[in-house]
């Protein structure tokens, strides 16, 4: 069986990503590596899935959006990234809206401490 063709816009949306992570965070940069990178619109923004092997989702029409410099999508890259560095996607089999939103905001928080300009 061959496998699909790949977008060439959703290979460089990949490759964009993939490049988005500033080389003072290596320790994201070098998580990102180890992640797979789906282009999706089964999520409304972005997300990572749960398990010990988390799949990081993208919608492009999200980041079209919304992601409008390089610095915006790093911030949602390094968002999603978090997720996985805190190990939001080990502590529940299902996570539940409440959970998530909790998770944000602490990402969200740190976020903005580390890089109030963007």
């Amino acid at each position: 069986m061959a496998a699909e063709p790949v977008d060439l816009g959703e290979r460089l949306l990949g490759d964009r990503i993939r490049q988005s992570v500033p080389l003072r965070h290596p320790a994201f940069g070098k998580l990102l590596q180890l992640l797979a990178i789906e282009i999706s619109r089964e999520v409304p923004t972005a997300a990572v899935t749960l398990g010990a092997r988390s799949v990081m989702l993208v919608n492009p029409d999200f980041v079209a959006a919304r992601c409008r410099t390089d610095a915006h999508l790093a911030m949602l890259v390094m968002h999603e990234l978090y997720h996985v560095l805190l190990g939001h996607t080990r502590m529940y089999a299902r996570s539940t809206p409440a959970a998530n939103w909790a998770f944000d905001c602490i990402i969200n928080a740190q976020l903005c401490l580390l890089h109030p300009s963007v």
